[in-house]
């Protein structure tokens, strides 16, 4: 009985085509809004605040963006989250390489980041649609996945602020067998492999 339209007339266009018409889906949504911000910092452990709340808050953002452009421009994008991982990075190296920047800041920027490559991938995309612009944001994905593994502007400089060596067909001893000397082979991880004084980074040839 509390939940019905019955007895909630519209006086307006905009009353009528607004997103929560019925009274108490909007009360409900307050509710629910006014918990997220002051019930949820306050009881959440910090568990839950890393693994669960914090992903799946990032995840909704990408849902929506996906959301707009399929859903209602009904435009086919297969490479969200290329674009989503390029905000990701940006936001990432902004929090290390300037660690004065205020967080929202850093938000800001990266979105703009993200933005400036999506259009560059759009751009050459406005007299497409349907299947061919899916098949652009695929080569977007498959672009920007390969940039950040070989170009060594975004993985070398990134690495090294990390405190790690970067180094291409680096040869490194293996681990010395039962009874016998070391034995020394060369990676073959592929064209970057990574390693720091301590710890080897190549699963492939450095693993006992």
């Amino acid at each position: 009985m509390l939940y019905r339209e019955n007895g909630q007339f519209k006086t307006s266009y905009a009353a009528d085509q607004q997103l929560l018409p019925i009274a108490q889906d909007r009360w409900f949504m307050m509710a629910l809004v006014a918990c997220s911000l002051i019930a949820v910092p306050l009881l959440a452990s910090d568990y839950a605040l890393r693994a669960l709340i914090i992903p799946f808050l990032i995840l909704t953002i990408a849902a929506i963006g996906l959301n707009i452009l399929v859903g209602y421009c009904g435009q086919i994008s297969v490479g969200s989250a290329a674009f989503m991982g390029v905000g990701a990075y940006l936001a990432y190296n902004l929090t290390l390489r300037v660690p004065q920047l205020n967080f929202l800041v850093v938000l800001v920027l990266s979105g703009l980041g993200a933005a400036l490559v999506g259009i560059a991938f759009g751009i050459p995309s406005l007299r497409i649609k349907g299947l061919y612009l899916a098949v652009a944001t695929l080569a977007a994905q498959f672009f920007l996945d390969w940039a950040a593994l070989a170009i060594s502007l975004f993985n070398a400089s990134l690495l090294t602020w990390l405190g790690l060596t970067v180094a291409l067909n680096a040869e490194r001893p293996r681990r010395a067998p039962p009874g016998g000397a070391p034995v020394r082979s060369t990676c073959s991880a592929g064209p970057l492999s990574v390693r720091s004084t301590s710890t080897c980074w190549c699963s492939d040839c450095c693993a006992s």
